[in-house]
């Protein structure tokens, strides 16, 4: 336990591969990143691309406005689609549809009159110099009639001067339509393309939003795993220290009873020895009075020997002098003395 709370340990403070591991989790989050705002803005992506391709396809023909050179007329002579050069970048609604072909065919029609009264206005002046010329070379006498078709083919060329004026007014005025369908087919292209880029520019924050909080989940989640890491640690940490005081414990615990052990064994120890010492003394002590009791059994005999031999003596001698008396006084006080020895042996072998 001490050994995984070491390597737990080490491993905590050490800063070995700190920013390849930094890395490799930001690299994670941003594919992930990426991944989530793909999955999210991929409806929309493909829908845009669907409706440029329509209108991509829809467009047969694009008109610059010019200046009056002959392919924008021969475009509106032989029928073609006229449609923004402006870019609008969306198809145009029905209703700029439907006006933008009346000015079409309005200008078409104004056309057709205009060329026509062009044509004869060409004639006309055709007609007015061939009179002018026979008006010239005329004879005197062929002046006036000569000078009479001049003016009715003056006239005639002025007419269908003015007519070709009105024509080309009429046409201009067509164009001017045409144009201002145009322009209103640009604007609601424009707007439409507004109101797209207005859906995915939503449909950005959105995705963004989305992405804000997968990340913000993701930082959440590891703030949560870090969290449990601390948590686990901080257990491992709080087990290991909870089995060394409990060790701790076991050891003491051994120790007090090794040592309540040796307290009993030494006061087992220490009573046996009592006990042999009693015994010992209890030994001892019978002994002496074994010994004392035997040497005053001997003290008793020797005494009682000495009464006999000395009973017997007095009766031999009986009739003996006085001399002789104290001498055995004596005698007597000499046994006494050896009694008294006795007696001090006794006390000798007490104290043993």
């Amino acid at each position: 336990m001490r050994i995984v709370q070491m390597i737990i340990s080490r491993f905590l403070r050490d800063q070995a591969g700190v920013a390849t591991v930094n890395m490799v989790v930001l690299i994670a989050a941003l594919s992930g990143l990426g991944l989530a705002v793909v999955s999210t803005v991929r409806g929309g992506l493909s829908n845009e691309a669907n409706r440029v391709s329509d209108q991509l396809t829809s467009m047969s023909g694009i008109v610059s406005g010019n200046n009056g050179n002959s392919s924008w007329f021969d475009t509106i002579r032989n029928g073609g689609t006229v449609a923004t050069a402006a870019g609008g970048g969306g198809k145009t609604t029905s209703a700029s549809q439907s006006a933008i072909a009346n000015a079409k065919a309005a200008a078409q029609i104004a056309l057709s009159n205009m060329l026509g009264a062009k044509a004869r206005y060409a004639a006309a002046r055709s007609a007015l110099k061939a009179a002018l010329k026979a008006y010239k070379s005329a004879s005197p006498a062929n002046r006036a009639a000569a000078k009479q078709a001049y003016l009715a083919a003056k006239a005639k060329a002025g007419a269908l001067h003015k007519t070709y004026r009105a024509a080309l007014g009429s046409y201009k005025s067509a164009r001017k339509s045409l144009s201002a369908a145009r322009k209103a087919a640009t604007a609601a292209a424009k707007a439409k393309t507004a109101a797209a880029k207005a859906v995915t520019k939503s449909t950005k924050a959105a995705a963004r939003a989305k992405a804000q909080q997968a990340a913000t989940a993701k930082k959440a989640a590891a703030r949560a795993a870090k969290q449990k890491a601390q948590k686990a640690a901080a257990a491992a940490k709080a087990a290991a220290r909870a089995a060394k005081a409990k060790a701790a414990k076991s050891v003491a615990a051994k120790k007090a009873a090794a040592r309540i052990a040796a307290q009993k064994a030494a006061q087992a120890k220490a009573a046996k020895a009592a006990k042999a010492r009693a015994a010992a003394a209890k030994a001892r002590q019978a002994a002496a009075a074994k010994k004392a009791k035997a040497a005053r059994e001997k003290a008793a005999k020797s005494e009682k020997k000495h009464k006999s031999e000395k009973s017997s003596s007095e009766q031999k001698d009986g009739h003996k002098k006085d001399g002789h008396k104290k001498d055995g006084h004596k005698k007597d006080g000499h046994k006494k003395d050896g009694h008294k020895k006795d007696g001090h042996k006794k006390d000798r072998h007490k104290k043993d």
